[in-house]
């Protein structure tokens, strides 16, 4: 099996994988705007020492 897969099976039993990310700036913005397209994939909460850039890494990436 592949991860894409393992994470659809884990969406289908309703125990996604959760993640909390470590900052917002380039590649904290690239996991956000990829996120949501990914069953099984679940970020539940951001920490970034820069509150302003993370709300603005929210709104750019939808």
């Amino acid at each position: 099996m592949n991860l894409k897969s393992l994470l659809a099976a884990r969406h289908d039993a309703g125990r996604p994988v959760r993640v909390g990310l470590i900052g917002a700036g380039k590649f904290g913005s690239m996991i956000l705007a990829q996120a949501r397209f990914i069953k099984g994939y679940h970020i539940v909460g951001v920490a970034d020492l820069d509150v302003d850039k993370a709300r603005g890494s929210f709104k750019r990436t939808g």
